[in-house]
């Protein structure tokens, strides 16, 4: 068995991919997360250079991307293409209270001269549908895919199989870039939207909040939506 999973930004991904990385640590398989800040932007990805016997890669790469490096085979059976959905507002106000304390972050001077709803009303429309929109054949390998809410139960159960004993759901459960919180830096929060902003970014990502809201409800998808 293999994971890839396509982390779409700010869905708990790095608490996942650390659980991974952690668990695999010391053994005979690899793990990997591709990185922008190492050089690897996802349009870039189809040209990487895969590890040996690796058993978890990773990145925010979306679907198109992946699809396109000929040394990854996601018709493969044994491999399990993974990645988590939240609702669509929250995920984006959390990017950008996440960017603003980052000042390493390629676009932190950019969205430090914004406000939150200018941010807001200039991310691209459902984002998480453009991740996992493949750009011809659908891939035949697993999926997996899920809500943020689920991610300790999914992530076990990937985990548990993955190494080939039980892994408990405590594993996933501590998050990693929650609340942060910086001197000076008051987060945005939901409820600082104007009514009318919030209608309009709930009309721009109805796909997406349609998505996450199927997984909320109705648990774990095992294809593409």
């Amino acid at each position: 068995m293999r994971i890839v999973f396509s982390h779409i930004p700010k869905t708990a991904g790095t608490s996942l991919h650390r659980v991974f990385m952690n668990l695999l640590a010391g053994s005979d398989r690899t793990f990997k997360y591709f990185m922008r800040s190492d050089g690897v932007p996802p349009e870039r990805f189809g040209t990487r250079t895969l590890p040996e016997n690796w058993a978890f890669i990773g990145g925010h790469i979306q679907l198109r991307y992946l699809i396109d490096n000929e040394n990854l085979d996601l018709n493969d059976p044994d491999t399990v293409l993974l990645s988590y959905v939240r609702d669509p507002v929250d995920r984006m106000i959390s990017l950008y209270n996440f960017i603003r304390v980052k000042p390493r972050h390629r676009l932190h001077d950019e969205v430090n001269g914004m406000s939150a709803e200018d941010f807001l009303m200039s991310e691209p429309a459902n984002a998480h549908m453009d991740f996992l929109t493949p750009e011809g054949a659908r891939p035949e390998c697993r999926v997996l895919l899920a809500a943020v809410d689920h991610l300790a139960e999914t992530g076990a159960e990937l985990a548990s199989e993955l190494m080939g004993r039980e892994i408990g759901v405590e594993a996933f459960q501590k998050r990693h870039n929650e609340g942060r919180r910086e001197e000076g830096v008051t987060p945005f929060t939901r409820a600082d939207l104007s009514d009318a902003v919030l209608q309009k970014l709930k009309q721009r990502h109805a796909e997406d909040a349609a998505l996450y809201q199927k997984l909320y409800e109705g648990g774990p998808m095992r294809s593409l939506p």
